[in-house]
């Protein structure tokens, strides 16, 4: 009943994977099956942030984190204090973000789990990118790649490089980040997101186009606005303003 909840969440039926949830969280009560719970109610909590129900979400990780701690899951510990941080950074806590993160990773290493210490090395260095903290977003997006490559995570490392490649931009470093952009794309195809490989080449497009090489930018951001289209992405409104404005910007330059 899990599972199936999980396939409907991947396949944006929130509803019913809910309902699903609802259904195995019984079954795993009547069976004492503590850490089973304890996944559950995690799930039910990202279905809820998907949702953007953030309280909610909050005290079904709370609850999720009792059922971990109660049946010693110490992974398990970790990737709900990284659910946690993740509403809380979204609630604009950052300080407390970075707290709950700093927990995860600490159950992350000592659960061995290298994957888990990527990806919440990864949300520290977005906090600290929000909180504008450059030298130190990178530091630990390198130790988060790092981690990513350690443990195979291919999409992980396109993630993370397109977070290098974020920061160098903002910091007015451009050739470096298209650099950081071109690697992170190859990743995201590798892995076979195509929602991040959307992503990137607008990003990339953008970049491009600011610079001076127009003709290229439109190209990315056209294959990056097709590729959200695809598969119905929320991301391709903007990818779709950003092209037309693209288009604009020329066509004013021809007249």
């Amino acid at each position: 009943m899990h599972e199936i909840g999980n396939v409907l969440a991947r396949q944006g039926e929130l509803e019913a994977a809910l309902r699903w949830y609802e259904q195995a969280l019984q079954r795993r009560e009547a069976a004492g099956d503590v850490r089973g719970q304890g996944v559950t109610m995690h799930a039910i909590g990202n279905v809820l942030a998907e949702r953007g129900e953030l309280e909610a979400a909050l005290r079904w990780y709370e609850q999720a984190l009792q059922r971990k701690e109660a049946a010693g899951d110490v992974r398990g510990q970790g990737v709900t204090m990284h659910g946690i941080g993740n509403v809380l950074a979204r609630q604009g806590e950052l300080e407390a973000a970075l707290r709950w993160y700093e927990q995860a990773l600490q159950r992350a290493e000592a659960a061995g789990d290298v994957r888990g210490q990527g990806v919440t090395m990864h949300a520290i260095g977005n906090v600290l990118a929000l909180q504008n903290e450059p030298e130190a977003a990178l530091r630990w997006y390198e130790q988060a790649l790092q981690r990513a490559e350690a443990a195979g995570d291919v999409r992980g490392q396109g993630v993370t490089m397109h977070a290098i490649g974020n920061v160098l931009a903002e910091r007015g470093e451009l050739e470096a980040a298209l650099r950081w952009y071109e690697q992170a794309l190859q990743r995201k195809e590798a892995a076979g997101d195509v929602q991040l490989q959307g992503v990137t080449l607008v990003t990339m497009g953008v970049l491009q186009f600011s610079r001076g090489d127009r003709t290229q930018g439109l190209s990315n951001a056209r294959k990056g606005l097709r590729l959200l289209q695809t598969i119905g992405s929320a991301e391709a409104t903007t990818a779709a303003e950003t092209v037309l404005w693209m288009e604009a910007v020329l066509s004013a330059k021809d007249d």
